[in-house]
């Protein structure tokens, strides 16, 4: 358990760490370029998205889960990425010079074929970062992952200042993947670089393409939204939206990033070694995360107006409603996100390739039906369609492994008292005529003390598990000040 705690702090420290480089770009970006640029890179960047699961195609993921690593197996591995890597590149390219031709879209075909660059990096990275992953190592990945995003930060920033424009963007996502496989080639050797070969491809084959076809699905379904919205609204309501749902994701994705890939290589631990003890495991872990996330997102709804316009500017004020509703959608997916980890630990993989499907079908429909209308409609619509999610997730899992909607309840009605009690707080402090009156900043940094003042007693009342954690942190805290040098 020490080393599972370990690896999701390092984790989280390099998530938040990502997420505050990425807040810097946010705010250059937003400032620096236009609504039809930005959607442009919007456009590009979703079918980026669209073809990255197919790239990655779960190979980590089966590293991770395997019962045991040797050299064939990883050659097989390798064989095994690099022949979806040459797939995914032809339909990248192809699409890309489809996009510049006959289809008359220049900018995002452009945008894409920069990008492309960066499924050759992702694969060679891929094999030493699933051995790091599996004996978690999250020290060395949380380093190398901080370090990429740093490094896109600053190579964006250049190149806008060059004159780049959405270009820049786009190397930025290059350069990013091309530092870690630099940084992971000189961290893990040991079957990172072996010759592909074909002899254990096939039990690669049986789990990746469900476990891929799964995460495909649902990437795919998400990564068309701005996609469509660009289709039916304009690029310019494509950027409106893409802005909005970035800072959404910002406070959403950050905790959930950093524990769910510790949660697949501890639930599959688990399942190795200990006999029912993955649903045990995946309730506290459901706890967790939404002991932070859930708190994050209601003090996001809270404050997204000064936040919005401190972050973005006034011009961008139309994103503070679509953020509030796509934010109340990310409160219902945060109690799913952390299913596919289970689920591919017990190698249920077929049973969520289905649960992604019937996620995915009523999704599309609504994005397309709501797109019609306006960009409002196409929120709600989404947020409505995380319900269906929540649905079929949780029929799923009582079927799977018995985890029924009482259990659900039992782990995480202190995290919504949690999270209600913090956004409320913000929200009132927010409305005394005193704050209002302040500049946006100090209106955000005045709301955000008693929000995490509450949240800290809220914690401490409910007896959330999120106390012991807090404890076991004091308490080294004071072991470490009780530390005289020699």
């Amino acid at each position: 358990m020490s080393k599972t705690r370990s690896s999701v702090i390092f984790s989280s420290l390099a998530k938040f760490g990502s997420i505050a480089a990425g807040l810097v770009l946010v705010v250059v970006v937003a400032r620096w370029l236009r609504a039809e640029e930005i959607g442009a890179f919007a456009v590009a960047y979703g079918i980026y998205m669209l073809l990255e699961p197919l790239r990655q195609l779960q190979i980590i993921s089966f590293v991770i889960q395997a019962p045991e690593i040797d050299r064939p197996l990883m050659r097989s591995v390798n064989y095994v990425g690099w022949l979806t890597t040459g797939l995914v590149l032809t339909i990248a390219l192809g699409t890309g010079l489809l996009l510049i031709g006959p289809i008359d879209s220049p900018e995002v075909g452009r945008l894409l074929m920069i990008m492309a660059a960066a499924f050759v990096c992702n694969t060679m990275a891929q094999p030493a970062l699933a051995l790091l992953r599996r004996d978690l190592r999250y020290d060395l990945t949380a380093s190398v992952e901080l370090v990429g995003a740093i490094t896109k930060v600053v190579v964006t920033i250049a190149g806008l200042f060059l004159g780049l424009r959405a270009e820049a963007l786009a190397l930025g996502i290059v350069s990013e993947v091309a530092l870690r496989l630099v940084l992971l080639a000189k961290i893990e050797r040991q079957y990172a670089f072996t010759l592909p070969s074909r002899a254990r491809a096939g039990e690669i084959w049986a789990f990746c393409l469900r476990f891929a076809g799964a995460d495909l699905v649902n990437r795919g379904s998400t990564a068309v939204t701005e996609v469509v919205i660009g289709s039916f609204l304009g690029l310019a309501a494509a950027g409106i939206y893409n802005r909005a749902n970035v800072l959404t994701k910002h406070v959403r994705s950050g905790i959930e990033r950093a524990i769910t890939p510790v949660a697949l290589s501890a639930f599959a631990r688990s399942s190795r070694e200990k006999d029912g003890q993955v649903v045990r495991d995946y309730l506290v872990g459901l706890s967790y995360l939404t002991g932070i996330t859930w708190a994050g997102l209601a003090l996001f709804i809270a404050i997204a107006e000064p936040l919005i316009l401190t972050v973005y500017g006034e011009r961008w004020e139309a994103t503070v409603p679509l953020a509030q509703i796509v934010g109340i959608g990310a409160i219902i997916h945060a109690m799913t996100a952390m299913a596919p980890s289970l689920l591919a630990a017990t190698g249920r993989v077929q049973s969520l390739l289905v649960r992604n499907v019937a996620v995915a079908v009523p999704r599309l429909a609504i994005l397309f039906g709501a797109a019609q209308f306006d960009l409002t409609i196409v929120a709600w619509g989404l947020t409505a369609s995380m319900l269906i999610h929540f649905a079929v997730n949780q029929a799923l899992l009582n079927r799977e492994v018995g985890l029924t909607l009482s259990d659900l309840f039992r782990a995480l009605w202190r995290s919504g008292l949690v999270a209600s009690a913090s956004g409320l707080a913000a929200f009132l402090t927010l409305r005394i005529p005193e704050v209002a009156g302040q500049p946006l900043a100090a209106q955000l940094a005045i709301a955000l003390v008693p929000a995490a003042l509450v949240w800290l007693i809220t914690v401490f009342a409910t007896g959330h598990p999120l106390r012991d954690e807090l404890f076991r942190v004091a308490s080294k805290l004071k072991k470490m000040r009780g530390v005289r040098p020699v």
